[in-house]
């Protein structure tokens, strides 16, 4: 783990790898570590309703957090659950949609 400033962060994201690279003031989350570097950075993985886990962008080129983005990290949390017939899953794959 990283201490800078009394802040602490993992020294890489747990769900991307990507190493830390510095704190930001994030708009709506304040201060933030954010990982990657050095012409976009991100914020530590977070985990949506639907399972997949995103990240927030910040564009050092741009000099902003592109508000209107979030990166999709590829990651989603598969249930341990198996359908008992092709009607479970038929009604299964409806609702997460």
């Amino acid at each position: 783990m990283r201490n800078t400033e009394n802040r602490w962060c993992p020294d890489a994201c747990p769900i991307t790898g990507r190493p830390f690279f510095l704190w930001m003031n994030h708009p709506d989350l304040g201060d933030v570590p954010t990982y990657g570097g050095p012409y976009d950075s991100y914020t530590l993985a977070e985990r949506h309703p639907d399972g997949s886990y995103y990240t927030r962008r910040y564009d050092h080129d741009e000099g902003g957090w592109i508000m209107d983005e979030v990166q999709d990290c590829g990651v989603r949390v598969v249930e341990d659950w198996l359908p008992a017939n092709e009607a479970e899953l038929a009604d299964y794959i409806a609702e997460h949609r």
